[in-house]
């Protein structure tokens, strides 16, 4: 009796331990809610328990997407621990936050990371809705929320223009903070020199920075070298790259746009008085500073450019990414139409595009919106200049959703008129037109200082505008970095 009492009684402490070890043994898996690991196995032994606590934000803090935050904590842990940083909305449901320089977040209590898009399940929401969870990956799971909810907002950022290099930022469209002053300096290397013609309204967010091409190149070594600059928050640049265009003017047209997780740059090229034919190189870059030059053609000796508009026939077009493909609108001549590629080597002309009144103009812009191509006024030369406002489902088909916008001036006796050089861009699901300038038959230098939005491309409302008023500028362009 003694003999199994005995066995019995080691097999009941052999299971307590069993058990012991399990329950230590689940203490690894991170926890669904805040916790201070009271124990944790480490080897053959048990390491004291360690809190880890957030400091900031911890409630109140308001954000824009793209922004670089320092995230601060405090912790028991080890300092050796590695950390995970993760962003929680009101329904529990997490994303990883990319830290600005990549590698392992160690337990040092601070970690400067880049605010995330807030999209959750595919569904994109902005607000006061967010908390901050430090986890310790090392230290049992043990981790803390921020105390209380802090915001994300969509942000803007609007860049310079013709003859300027600041920058803007904006959670709402109408009121604008200065980002980055103008820098006027003729050596300068921490920042774009200032622009020409990049008549692209929207400024590209890739591999969270902003990118942006100095229009204007500088001849070396027989080549037109234009630089292509980038920054994580508007403020501190970067020269990514130099691309050199060869036997090309200086003067050109940047399209810079991102398709198919790539970076792409269409240029129109202005011949000018050298003679040299208007062409339109393209390029792909994976991460912004090695560059391809797209082969249009394979079959034939030689780069291919981009098949619309040679001999002076395209200038000031505009480039979107719709349904999968690349859309280049504003060619003229022979070679006229909207022009759509699936991977910017293989192009198709939409010829039953070109009868329309729509396709056949330059100065204007092109958004995506609501599912559909939009093309919003610009100048059908020698026809007088347009205020009116196309769409299409497939980029083949064209209607004119509006024919007289009411953001343009008005122009006796056709009632027409253009804004030129403007900027169009979509924010918080509106489509938002102005700056510039607005051009008669008779005067072709008005200032556009207004901005206009409409929520279905038809009815329009012009803008209030408040903080810093940015005025007498074309050439504008925005990015949005939530897309």
């Amino acid at each position: 009796m003694k003999k199994y009492s005995k066995i019995g009684l080691g097999l009941v402490s052999l299971g307590i331990i069993v058990l012991v070890v399990f329950v230590l043994k689940v203490g690894f898996n991170i926890p669904p809610e805040d916790n201070s690991a009271t124990a944790v196995l480490s080897g053959n032994s048990l390491l004291p328990a360690c809190t880890v606590t957030v400091l900031s934000p911890n409630g109140g803090q308001s954000y824009s997407v793209g922004q670089n935050v320092t995230i601060t904590w405090t912790s028991t842990c080890p300092t050796t621990d590695q950390m995970q940083i993760r962003l929680y909305n009101q329904a529990g449901m997490g994303i990883n936050i990319s830290p600005v320089v990549s590698g392992p977040i160690l337990n040092n209590g601070s970690k400067l990371i880049i605010i995330p898009n807030p999209t959750f399940s595919g569904i994109t929401t902005y607000g006061l809705h967010y908390k901050i969870r430090i986890i310790d990956n090392y230290s049992g799971g043990v981790s803390d929320y921020s105390d209380n909810m802090f915001s994300i907002m969509n942000t803007l950022y609007l860049f310079g223009g013709m003859g300027y290099n600041d920058v803007y930022s904006s959670t709402n469209a109408t009121n604008w903070s200065l980002v980055s002053a103008q820098d006027t300096n003729p050596n300068l290397t921490t920042k774009w020199t200032t622009r020409g013609n990049d008549l692209d309204s929207n400024t590209p967010y890739f591999n969270n920075k902003m990118w942006v091409v100095q229009d204007y190149a500088v001849l070396v070594g027989g080549n037109w070298n234009s630089k292509i600059w980038s920054s994580p928050d508007g403020i501190n640049w970067t020269v990514a790259t130099t691309i050199a265009f060869p036997h090309q003017e200086s003067s050109g047209t940047n399209h810079l746009f991102v398709f198919n997780n790539k970076l792409w740059l269409i240029r129109e090229i202005n011949g000018g008085n050298s003679g040299v034919l208007y062409t339109n190189p393209i390029y792909s870059s994976s991460n912004g500073t090695t560059w391809t030059h797209i082969d249009t053609d394979p079959n034939t000796a030689g780069i291919q450019d981009g098949p619309w508009g040679y001999a002076g026939t395209s200038h000031m077009m505009s480039v979107s990414v719709f349904q999968n493909k690349i859309f280049v609108d504003g060619t003229f001549g022979a070679t006229a139409g909207i022009w759509s590629s699936p991977d910017g080597i293989t192009w198709t002309n939409n010829t039953n595009t070109q009868n329309h009144d729509c396709v056949t103009r330059n100065k204007h812009t092109s958004i995506v919106f609501n599912s559909k191509l939009w093309l919003l006024g610009g100048n059908t030369s020698p026809n007088p200049p347009q205020n009116d406002i196309c769409s299409s489902l497939d980029g083949i088909t064209w209607t004119t959703a509006l024919a007289h916008a009411p953001w343009t001036v008005v122009s006796p006796p056709n009632n027409q008129s253009m804004r030129g050089d403007f900027t169009s861009f979509v924010f918080n699901n509106r489509i938002y037109v102005g700056y510039g300038y607005l051009a008669t038959q008779f005067n072709s230098n008005i200032p556009g200082n207004t901005l206009w939005s409409s929520l279905d491309g038809t009815t329009w409302i012009q803008e209030t505008m408040t903080g810093n008023i940015i005025s007498n500028r074309q050439d504008l362009s925005v990015t949005n970095v939530s897309q």
